[in-house]
C-alpha cells in the first residue's frame, strides 16, 4: 500500500497488525523471514578479484597473451617469457593502481552499519538497520538517522532534514495529521523517511517499508538498473586497438600466403616469419603505458583532494564539456546566513560578515525588536556562548542557526531575553500553516505578548499596524503593498524571506488560539541566503574560458536557482539562457527537449528521473559530461554521466554511483581535476605517438624483409627488447610532463581524439623517412657480405636508439625541444640513460648476446648510429615545426 500517509495512526496500526507497544519477538522473526533485511542495493564496490579479471578486458592484453601462446607452442620459450612478462607488468600495474583507489573510496564511506531504536513486547531496544522490519514502532531522536519509511504516530517538535532525498536543505516539520492522497513527497509531513535525519525534537512511527521499497531504496534500484558509459578514451582505445588487431591479421594473412605460394617458403618458416611481424606491430607498451599515466594522473588528482575511482575517468575529465552541478553544498556552502533586515523605518544590511552600518543599541528600535522576536521563536542552541562569533557551534535547522548567529552578533542572547520574556507556551513551525508562534510573559510591563515568525504574506495578511522606532503606525494597504514588493523582490534574488509580529494577549495559553492571531504588530522582514563558496564563481569563470559550460540542476525554487545561476556567473548578460522548472519539463516530448537543450542553463525543482533524463538529453546533443551532485537524488544521474562526480560529505549510494570524489567538496575541484585530465590526455597522446611511430616503423621493415624475401632484420627476442627499451622508463617519463599551462585555453574537443590528423601526419612522416634510412643501412651491409648477426645489432641499435632521440621532440608538440625546460620532468634525462645502458647491455653483456643473438661493435660503428639519432630528432622537430608550430 502506497498511501500510507492518507490513513489514521490508528488505521496503519490496524492494517500492519502492530500496536504501539510494538511488535512481539517471535512476530519479528517471522516477518523478517517474509521481507528479508531492511538494505538496499548500493553498488557493494568491486572486489579484488573483479578488479582484477577486469584487467583482462584490455584488447592489447589479449594480443599479447595470443601472441605467447603461439610462441610457447611453437617450442621459442624466450619469447614466450618475454611477452609473459610484460602481461604480468599490465595487468599487475593496473591492478594495483585500481585496489588501491578502490581500498581508499571503502575507508572513505561512512559506515553502514547502523543502529535503530525499536519498541518489541513494550521494551525499547536497540537493533541493526537490517532487522527492522514492517509493522516494528520506530523510536526517533534528535540528530539520529531515520532507519525505514514509517508513518508518524506521535510528534514533538520532531523536524527532519530530507535534503538528500528531496534536495530541499530546510527542515520538514513532522506530524501525525493525515493527509490527502495524491500529495507529493516533500509535502507528506506525516512520513518519516529512510536515511534522512531528525534535526530536532522526537516522535515515534511505525515502519511502513523497508530496503528497496522505501523511497531512497527506489532510488538506490534506478541506479542499479542505470547501464554505465564508457569513456571517451575506453572508446578509442577500443577502436584503435580494433584497428591494430585487423590490420595485423590482414597482414600476417597476406604475407603468410604470398611466402608460402608465391615465394614457395616452408609454411612453419612463414609462420614464425609472421608471428615476428605482429611482435613487431603490437605496441605492447601501450597498455602499460596508458595505464601508468592514468595512475600517476590519480594519484596527482588525489593530493589535490579528488579521488578517482577508475582509471579511464581520470582521462576523461579532459573531455568534458558540459558541468551539470547541483545548487546546495556544491556551489554553495550549505549555511544559511542573515542578510538583510527590513523594518518599517528602513533596511539593515549584511555582508556574510558584518552589518554594513551600526547595529543599533536602543531596545525600542526596530531592527532589535526584530532579531529578538526571531530569537525567542528559535529553537536551535548554541553549545559554546562564550566563544567568538567564528568559532560558535550551534545545533539546530539552518534557518534558525543564522537566526540566533546574527542576534548574537548584535550582542543579543536568547537566555538574557527569556528572564525578561520567560516563555509560557510555543506552537512551533508548520510546512502547512508557515508559521510559527509563541506566548510569553513580558515581566516589565506584567503582560502577555505572543510573538509570531513565519511566511511573510501570512504575518502581513493578519497584522493591523507596523512598528517604528518607539512607537506604532496603521499599516495601510500602500504600506503593505511596498513590503510585498520588498518580499517578492527578495525571493528573487534567490533570498529565503521571513517576517515577524506580536500582539498583546490576555490567555495564559495558546489552546484554541486562532482568534488570537489577529491584529498583529508587523514588525519586518529577514531575508537570509545560503552563501555562494568563495571559489565558486572563478571556477565557472574558468570552465567557461575553457570551453566548458556549466549547467545548474537543482530542486530548489525557480527564483532561487536564477539567482544563484546569475550570482555565480552560469547566467551573464552576454549569455541569457532559458529557465525551465520539473512541472515544464514534463511536459516537453523527447524531440522538444532535444531541440532546446543547448539552451538550457538551469533547471529547477526537479526529479531523479528528471536529472537521469537531462543528463542523457545532453548527451545525446553530444556532450561529455560531468555531473556532480552529493545527494541520494543525484545518485542515478551520477552514474549515467560521462563522468559522476560526487563530494566527499555526499551520501554514500552518491559516492558508489560516482567515478571521482572530490575530497574537500569545493566546485572549483571539479575545474582542477579537468585540468589535470587534460594533462593526463596530452601525455597520453604523446606516448601513443611515441609508441606507434617506432611499432610503424619496425612493421614496415620487417614486411619488407619478408615481402623480398632477405632474412629478418630483427629476430622477435630482439623486437620485444626494443619495445621494453622504450615502454619501461623512457615511455613512463612522458606521464610526469606537467603541461604547458595552455590546456585551459583549448576547446575541450581538442581532448577527445588521441591521434588527431596532425598526430597521425607526424607518425607516418617520421616513420616513412626513418624507416628509410634504415631499410637503405640494411641493404648497404647485405651488399658487403656483412654477417647478420651483425646487421641484425646494427638495426637493432637504430630502432631502438632513434626512439631514445625522438622523445626529446615528443616531449612538447608545440615548442621545440631546447625550448622545453629539463627541469620540468626530472625522470627524462635519467630514464634516457637507463634506455642506453639497456641497449648496451644487449650487446656487451654475455648471457643477453647469447639470449637476444647480438655482437659487440666498434667506435666507427657506434658513430654512425648516434649520427642517425641526432639525425631523427632533426627530422622530428622539422615535421613538427610544419604540423604544429605554423598552426
Amino acid at each position: 500500500m502506497e498511501n500510507w500517509h492518507a490513513e489514521s495512526a490508528d488505521s496503519v496500526l490496524k492494517k500492519l497488525h502492530t500496536s504501539p507497544s510494538g511488535l512481539s519477538i517471535e512476530e519479528a522473526k517471522k516477518r523478517l523471514e517474509k521481507y528479508g533485511p531492511n538494505e538496499f542495493k548500493t553498488g557493494a564496490g568491486r572486489s579484488f578479484l573483479s578488479i582484477f579479471l577486469g584487467q583482462f578486458k584490455n584488447a592489447f592484453i589479449l594480443i599479447l597473451v595470443g601472441a605467447g601462446v603461439i610462441s610457447f607452442f611453437l617450442g621459442d620459450n624466450t619469447d614466450a617469457i618475454i611477452i609473459g612478462a610484460a602481461v604480468l607488468v599490465n595487468i599487475f600495474l593496473g591492478f594495483w593502481q585500481e585496489a588501491k583507489a578502490e581500498k581508499s573510496f571503502v575507508s572513505l564511506k561512512r559506515a553502514l552499519e547502523e543502529s535503530a531504536y525499536v519498541i518489541r513486547d513494550g521494551k525499547e531496544l536497540l537493533l541493526k538497520r537490517e532487522e527492522v522490519v514492517p509493522g516494528d514502532i520506530v523510536v526517533f531522536r534528535a540528530g539520529e538517522k531515520i532507519p525505514a519509511d514509517a508513518r508518524i504516530i506521535a510528534s514533538k517538535n520532531f523536524l527532519a532534514d530530507e535534503a538528500i532525498l528531496t534536495g530541499e536543505w530546510l527542515a520538514v516539520k513532522k506530524n501525525t495529521n493525515m493527509i490527502p492522497i495524491g500529495t507529493n513527497l516533500l509535502s507528506r509531513s506525516n512520513m518519516a523517511f529512510a536515511g534522512t535525519i531528525i534535526t530536532e525534537g522526537a516522535g515515534r512511527g511505525v515502519v511502513v517499508a523497508t530496503g528497496s521499497n522505501t523511497e531512497i531504496g527506489k532510488i538506490a534500484e534506478l541506479v542499479s538498473e542505470v547501464e554505465e558509459t564508457k569513456t571517451p578514451l575506453e572508446k578509442e582505445l577500443k577502436t584503435l586497438t580494433s584497428y591494430i588487431t585487423l590490420a595485423i591479421v590482414f597482414v600476417m594473412s597476406s604475407l603468410f600466403l604470398l611466402g608460402v605460394f608465391w615465394r614457395h617458403i616452408n609454411a612453419l618458416e612463414m609462420f614464425l616469419s609472421s608471428a615476428a611481424l605482429a611482435v613487431a606491430a603490437v605496441p605492447e607498451g601501450l597498455a602499460i603505458s596508458v595505464t601508468i599515466v592514468m595512475a600517476i594522473g590519480m594519484q596527482k588528482l588525489f593530493k589535490k583532494q579528488a579521488l578517482v575511482r577508475h582509471l579511464f575517468a581520470a582521462q576523461t575529465l579532459g573531455s568534458v564539456s558540459l558541468i551539470a552541478t547541483d545548487k546546495t553544498g556544491t556551489l554553495t556552502e550549505a549555511n544559511m546566513q542573515v542578510s538583510q533586515l527590513l523594518t518599517g523605518t528602513g533596511e539593515l544590511l549584511h555582508d556574510g560578515k558584518k552589518y554594513l552600518k551600526p547595529f543599533p543599541e536602543e531596545k525600542e528600535n526596530s531592527h532589535v525588536t526584530l532579531l529578538r522576536v526571531a530569537l525567542m521563536l528559535s529553537e536551535a542552541e548554541i553549545e559554546n556562548p562564550d566563544a567568538e562569533l567564528e568559532e560558535l557551534k550551534l545545533h539546530g535547522n539552518p534557518t534558525e542557526k543564522a537566526l540566533v548567529k546574527a542576534a548574537f552578533e548584535t550582542g543579543l542572547r536568547k537566555e538574557n531575553i527569556l528572564k525578561e520574556f520567560p516563555r509560557i507556551d510555543f506552537v512551533p513551525f508548520d510546512s502547512g500553516r508557515k508559521y510559527s508562534y509563541a506566548l510569553h510573559r513580558d515581566l516589565n510591563q506584567n503582560r502577555n505578548v505572543v510573538f509570531m515568525l513565519g511566511a511573510p504574506e501570512i504575518i502581513l495578511s493578519r497584522s493591523s499596524s507596523i512598528q517604528l522606532d518607539g512607537s506604532y503606525g496603521v499599516l495601510t494597504e500602500n504600506k503593505r503593498g511596498e513590503i510585498l514588493r520588498h518580499f517578492e523582490g527578495l525571493t528573487q534574488k534567490g533570498l529565503r524571506v521571513i517576517a515577524a509580529g506580536f500582539r498583546l494577549s490576555q490567555k495564559d495559553s495558546l489552546d484554541d488560539s486562532e482568534h488570537l492571531l489577529e491584529d498583529f504588530v508587523f514588525v519586518g522582514l529577514i531575508a537570509l541566503r545560503d552563501p555562494l563558496r568563495s571559489d565558486a564563481k572563478e571556477a565557472v569563470r574558468i570552465a567557461h574560458e575553457a570551453g566548458i559550460g556549466t549547467v545548474l540542476i537543482t530542486g530548489d525554487h525557480r527564483f532561487t536557482a536564477e539567482a544563484i545561476a546569475e550570482e555565480v556567473g552560469i547566467i551573464t548578460e552576454s549569455h541569457r539562457t532559458h529557465i525551465i522548472d520539473g512541472k515544464e519539463f514534463d511536459k516537453m516530448s523527447d524531440a522538444d527537449f532535444q531541440k532546446r537543450v543547448s539552451k538550457i542553463d538551469v533547471f529547477a525543482r526537479v526529479t531523479p528521473e528528471q536529472k537521469l533524463r537531462i543528463v542523457e538529453g545532453w548527451q545525446k546533443h553530444g556532450d561529455v559530461l560531468a555531473m556532480t551532485g552529493d545527494g541520494v537524488n543525484d545518485a542515478p544521474a551520477l552514474r549515467r554521466a560521462d563522468i559522476g562526480v560526487a563530494l566527499g560529505s555526499g551520501t554514500d549510494l552518491a559516492k558508489e554511483a560516482s567515478d571521482i570524489v572530490l575530497i574537500n567538496n569545493s566546485f572549483s575541484g571539479i575545474v582542477t581535476a579537468i585540468k589535470e585530465g587534460r594533462i593526463i590526455f596530452e601525455n597520453i597522446r604523446k606516448i601513443v605517438v611515441f609508441l606507434l611511430s617506432d611499432a610503424f616503423a619496425e612493421t614496415i621493415l620487417v614486411s619488407f624483409s619478408i615481402i623480398m624475401g632477405y632474412p629478418l632484420p630483427l629476430l622477435p627476442a630482439q623486437i620485444l627488447w626494443i619495445n621494453l627499451v622504450e615502454d619501461t622508463l623512457p615511455n613512463t617519463a612522458l606521464a610526469f610532463e606537467e603541461g604547458n599551462g595552455e590546456v585551459m585555453k583549448e576547446k575541450p574537443e581538442f581532448f577527445r581524439k588521441l591521434f588527431d590528423r596532425r598526430s597521425f601526419l607526424l607518425t607516418l612522416f617520421f616513420g616513412l623517412i626513418t624507416i628509410s634510412v634504415i631499410i637503405s643501412f640494411f641493404l648497404l651491409f647485405l651488399s658487403q657480405g656483412r654477417d647478420i648477426s651483425y646487421i641484425r645489432t646494427m638495426l637493432f641499435l637504430f630502432v631502438g636508439g632513434d626512439s631514445l632521440f625522438y622523445i626529446l621532440s615528443i616531449r612538447n608538440f608545440h615548442k621545440p625541444f631546447w625550448k622545453v625546460s629539463l627541469k620540468e620532468n626530472p625522470y627524462m634525462i635519467p630514464s634516457i640513460v637507463i634506455g642506453f645502458l639497456m641497449l648496451l647491455s644487449a650487446v656487451y653483456v654475455p648471457f643477453l648476446q647469447s639470449l637476444l643473438k647480438t655482437v659487440p661493435l666498434n667506435f666507427s660503428d657506434w658513430a654512425i648510429i648516434v649520427s642517425y639519432g641526432l639525425g631523427s630528432l632533426l627530422v622530428a622537430e622539422v615535421l613538427k615545426f610544419f604540423l604544429f608550430h605554423r598552426r
